[in-house]
């Protein structure tokens, strides 16, 4: 039978997208792997769903392994038992949690100090996060006095998010929101005012300069690649942060009739992703509008504001400084800084999205002179490329893989 290969190559600048269908998923093969980098543990009920998310990380050259909740245990002293576990034998580096707070709870729930990242203090040392943490949250809605919940529409925005090319005028696109109270400009405006060595587009809308509701929808509507606020904040929105005392809140967001590109958001404030609320967060708002974001860092409770600043100029650092593009060693990075040890609001922040996931800084090139040669016995693929990462799988499903 003639086998098709499919080729992927990965590199920082290169990127081929590929056609990808939720029916064709080869569990066995996922969750065969011992050696493995990505864990994700889900609620049983969407096991079935994240899998072909696993699939298309594992392609991608991040070996990924699915575990149900079930076979964990639901408390989070039995979910970190097994992440240390996976840890120390397998050396993990990014966990991804899929489910809500209810069934997979934060750390330390119901206290000052909830919030996911614990999950990835590891080693004992209370100043170090070791493995970045992310969630998917199911949306939920109610259909003929039933609770239908799904976890498809965060998974098809962050696989969107890494086929898809933003155009060039946004790949650099940086929105600075900064409330009225000058006491937060200072931060946005030295995060805007400093050189770095690769240099976003920054565009400031801040509350203190006639910055608006109306502003931040339009930017939202043009296309940038990340969104950040500085300021005061609640859980369910960026509190009067123009100076005409308007909120932005999920309501703003439903204003918004197009936009060619989801953002990250980095909401550096607190509450805004107070997860264990009965209403729905800004943060969650965010990630569940079509019209939103493909991932948002905020905290579950009340920051300190020295801390904050520290830890938002540090984002950029990571990522404009350092060369980090994942967006889980983005926030480890910055909230390991050593300026931070003291600062145990940190701990507060967490991530809805895939930490994975790798921000858009430059324009892919495709390659043009690829050659694939098969010998039978083996597969040779020239590239002009030292150290890409290469994944071939039979078929356009990629139902089996096999990294070289």
């Amino acid at each position: 039978m003639k086998i098709l290969y499919f080729l992927l190559l990965i590199n920082f600048q290169i990127f081929i997208s590929v056609h990808y269908s939720r029916s064709n998923i080869n569990n066995s093969t996922i969750n065969s792997i011992k050696l493995y980098d990505y864990l994700i543990i889900a609620d049983d009920k969407f096991f079935y769903d994240i899998n072909r998310f696993a699939d298309w990380k594992t392609r991608k050259g991040i070996t990924t392994k699915v575990v149900k909740l079930s076979s964990i245990g639901k408390e989070w002293k039995e979910i970190k038992n097994f992440v240390k576990h996976e840890y120390e034998k397998n050396n993990i580096k990014f966990i991804l949690l899929v489910g809500d707070v209810e069934n997979i709870p934060l750390v330390y729930p119901h206290t000052n100090y909830s919030s996911d990242i614990r999950y990835g203090d590891l080693d004992g040392n209370v100043f170090n996060i070791e493995v970045p943490v992310g969630r998917i949250i199911p949306s939920k809605k109610i259909l003929c006095y039933q609770i239908f919940e799904d976890v498809n529409y965060a998974i098809d925005k962050l696989i969107n998010y890494e086929i898809q090319l933003p155009a060039d005028d946004i790949i650099n696109n940086v929105l600075l929101i900064s409330h009225q109270n000058k006491i937060y400009n200072s931060c946005s405006n030295s995060i805007f005012n400093k050189e770095y060595i690769n240099q976003p587009k920054f565009i400031k809308v801040f509350g203190a300069e006639s910055g608006c509701n109306e502003d931040i929808n339009t930017f939202l509507s043009s296309g940038v690649n990340i969104v950040n606020y500085r300021g005061h904040a609640g859980a369910t929105g960026w509190d009067s942060w123009s100076n005409i005392g308007e909120s932005f809140s999920g309501s703003e967001l439903n204003k918004i009739s197009y936009q060619p590109w989801n953002p990250i958001v980095f909401s550096i404030a607190c509450f805004t992703a107070d997860l264990e609320m009965e209403d729905l967060t800004i943060a969650e708002e965010f990630v569940m509008n079509k019209y939103g974001a493909v991932a948002f860092l905020g905290a579950t409770g009340a920051t300190e504001n020295t801390m904050n600043n520290i830890f938002n100029k540090k984002l950029f650092s990571s990522i404009c400084n350092q060369n980090i593009f994942l967006l889980g060693n983005i926030i480890k990075n910055s909230m390991n800084d050593y300026s931070l040890e003291s600062c145990f609001d940190r701990y507060k922040y967490l991530l809805i999205g895939d930490p994975t996931l790798e921000i858009w800084t430059n324009k892919s090139q495709k390659f043009t002179n690829v050659k694939l040669i098969d010998n039978k016995n083996n597969v040779i693929i020239k590239t002009s490329i030292d150290s890409c990462k290469v994944c071939v799988s039979s078929t356009m499903s990629g139902r089996n893989f096999t990294k070289l």
